[in-house]
């Protein structure tokens, strides 16, 4: 069976760096996402092996195992890749004497066993076959789930699809509230099936969404607020909205400068273990760039009255 060409899948040059590959495999996972071509069974392959591709190359130990698989031919046990052809290779004889390390081409060229295994796998063929024991459980899968700003402060139930093991399926998992990037989450069973039966876990990495008007700093919540010029110099009282959906009031004293900054004790984000973080409230004091006469009369009267 012919090797993937995996990086000619997520379309990047066999030196992509981590972050090129993670670009390439967000821009095509979105792309042909099952959730946006319902029923699109070329759609739903290509999303297939572009996750395929992703889990290998993403995966240091995985991604160097390949790159040996193409250089060389063959198969890893453990990795999940199919028997290919060792077409580089030639026919081979083997030959059980000298200790059983022997073996050649069929043309006569003598070749030692252990110095294949030392390229392929980096030792010997006793270390390969001591170390390359099956599991007894399935491997982890690891997968990056983007959630909105919304859902990362509330919590809930989340469902979403994946492609795993040649299978488009949906997984149902619950966010903590006060999730943030990087937070793990672990769906025991629901990796890899194991060759036992035993399949491996699920590891959910979260990314948390850009908000319109929210940005977020740990567990404090910055946002920035228009108020009028006449506002400003006499104070006010506007109301703000918060990550919970409510509006508060906040009072504007007289003379507020634009950029001034006012704290909301405790109004930031909840976390699971029941901290909470404030929200910091900036100011922007709205000059109009269109006066009638009127109001120029005014101003300078204003302007005279101050002298």
């Amino acid at each position: 069976m012919e090797l993937k060409d995996y990086y000619k899948i997520l379309g990047v040059d066999e030196k992509a760096s981590d972050s090129e590959i993670k670009k390439a495999y967000r821009k095509l996972a979105k792309q042909y996402h099952p959730d946006s071509h319902p029923g699109d069974k070329v759609s739903e392959e290509k999303f297939k092996d572009v996750a395929e591709a992703y889990d290998i190359l993403s995966n240091k130990e995985k991604r160097a195992k390949y790159d040996r698989l193409r250089k060389y031919g063959g198969e890893i046990p453990d990795s999940g890749f199919d028997f290919g052809n060792i077409g580089n290779m030639g026919e081979v004889h083997f030959e059980f004497n000298r200790g059983g390390r022997e073996a050649s081409f069929t043309d006569g060229t003598p070749f030692d066993l252990d110095s294949l295994f030392s390229q392929l796998f980096g030792g010997g063929r006793d270390r390969f076959t001591r170390s390359r024991r099956w599991p007894s459980r399935g491997q982890d899968v690891r997968v990056e789930l983007e959630i909105p700003f919304e859902e990362a402060v509330r919590g809930g139930p989340h469902k979403f699809s994946i492609a795993l093991n040649g299978q488009t399926k949906t997984v149902s998992i619950n966010i903590p509230p006060g999730v943030d990037n990087g937070t793990q989450i672990r769906i025991a069973g629901q990796g890899s099936p194991g060759p036992t039966g035993k399949p491996g876990d699920l590891i959910v990495q979260i990314r948390v969404g850009k908000h319109h008007f929210f940005e977020r700093k740990g567990n404090d919540v910055y946002c920035e607020v228009p108020v009028g010029v006449t506002q400003a110099i006499l104070g006010t009282r506007i109301r703000v909205r918060t990550v919970d959906g409510k509006k508060v009031e906040l009072k504007i004293p007289p003379g507020t400068q634009s950029g001034q900054v006012f704290r909301l004790k405790g109004m930031g984000i909840k976390t699971q273990d029941g901290k909470r973080g404030d929200q910091y409230v900036k100011i922007n004091v709205q000059i109009p760039t269109v006066l009638n006469e009127r109001q120029k009369e005014l101003l300078r009267e204003f302007e005279k009255a101050g002298k």
